[in-house]
């Protein structure tokens, strides 16, 4: 029974890895144009508070958290993380 299940869920594992390294991989790509934009958004929204225009400046600031590596780039290393938990769990239970 144990031999059906690991040829059985042997694609599933092979798809999870390759779902793993492109996510990663993304990931990488994605933080750095990210972070740049980041920069760029605080540097207008400073321009933006030069300029006596606080609604916009708060907004850019808030859009510029949210390109840092604390917002969408961590939320997309949790995903990640959970992707590599559910391999493992699923290697530990069914491999070992």
């Amino acid at each position: 029974m144990r031999l059906i299940l690991k040829i059985l869920l042997a694609p599933v594992m092979l798809v999870l890895a390759f779902l793993i390294w492109l996510c990663t991989l993304t990931l990488h790509i994605s933080a750095v144009l990210l972070n740049v934009l980041s920069v760029l958004l605080v540097l207008v929204s400073i321009f933006s508070f030069i300029d006596h225009d606080v609604k916009n400046g708060v907004i850019e600031l808030v859009a510029a958290f949210l390109l840092s590596p604390y917002g969408l780039p961590m939320l997309g290393a949790w995903f990640v993380a959970q992707l590599h938990l559910l391999r493992d769990w699923m290697k530990e239970k069914v491999y070992w």
